[in-house]
């Protein structure tokens, strides 16, 4: 922080539990709390490294650190790295989540981005946000308005978020963890597209996953992401894949493309022509059996 011509450096406070966290956001509402901080140093935009006056890091809330899991779903604490997640919950993870996150900067970063930072960037959807939201990933997120206790719990699907907007987090909410339901996913997919030969650096994700079990389609999400932004999500198409053979027969092929493509023209601004034709290649392929990835082992 600056003060006048001196540079003054921030207060730091490092909260050991969700009650110590409680109490800081009420006496001090203007702080700025920090997981990894990777966020905060890529969006400088002076010379002089800018900070608030007072800073709370969250890597030592105990509670905000937990992995845990059992039958039927894994939680993750919102302080946990994503290489710290990968490393140590990498066995129980659905392989397109292990290659989203493998594919996310370096692991000396990877070792510094939480996953709560990850997915809670104002006016950008990140890759683990997409696959988190495609996995039925639900936020745990507590409000500390009111003093004392461990604050008011709601829980958000990020499916739902796709169609309602980004995370919306008040000033005295925390997000505390992410819960990820454990499904036997059968095939999956990941690409990740730019556009050749052009100056034109905006991405398209598309992320699907299919759960097949005697040549049967027994459930199937696909998510598409443009800009950084624009995100697809359509029930009632993904439903329409559901109790049908798979690879598709030539006539589901024709039927399920027809609705793509009239899915697609509902929201035309976020997808231009040459978008459109990769979708509808891209996820024919994978539900005719081509170009799909199964899980190893």
């Amino acid at each position: 922080m600056m003060q006048g011509n001196r540079y003054i450096a921030p207060e730091i406070l490092e909260p050991l539990s969700l009650s110590q966290l409680a109490q800081i956001i009420h006496r001090r509402p203007r702080a700025l709390l920090m997981g990894g901080g990777v966020h905060v140093r890529v969006n400088q935009d002076s010379e002089l490294f800018s900070l608030p006056a007072e800073i709370v890091l969250l890597h030592k809330v105990a509670e905000l650190t937990r992995l845990t899991r059992n039958d039927h779903f894994l939680e993750v604490g919102a302080s946990v790295t994503l290489q710290h997640f990968l490393e140590q919950a990498g066995e129980y993870l659905p392989p397109i989540l292990s290659q989203t996150i493998k594919e996310i900067a370096t692991v000396a970063l990877r070792n510094q981005m939480t996953i709560a930072g990850s997915i809670a960037l104002p006016n950008y959807r990140s890759d683990l946000f997409v696959v988190l939201a495609l996995l039925e990933a639900k936020v745990e997120i507590r409000d500390f308005t009111h003093r004392g206790g461990r604050g008011k719990i709601r829980k958000e699907a990020l499916l739902r978020l796709v169609r309602e907007g980004f995370l919306d987090i008040a000033s005295a909410e925390v997000i505390t963890a992410i819960r990820l339901p454990i499904t036997h996913w059968t095939h999956w997919q990941y690409r990740k597209i730019q556009r050749p030969f052009t100056s034109d650096q905006r991405t398209l994700i598309i992320a699907m996953v299919a759960r097949v079990e005697k040549a049967m389609v027994l459930g199937f999400h696909l998510i598409i992401l443009t800009h950084g932004q624009h995100l697809f999500y359509d029930y009632n198409l993904n439903t329409q894949a559901i109790g049908r053979r798979y690879p598709l027969s030539p006539k589901d092929r024709d039927y399920f493309l027809e609705l793509l493509q009239e899915s697609l023209t509902t929201d035309e601004e976020s997808f231009s022509d040459y978008m459109r034709h990769v979708i509808e290649e891209v996820v024919i392929d994978f539900l005719q059996g081509r170009n799909s990835t199964f899980p190893q082992g």
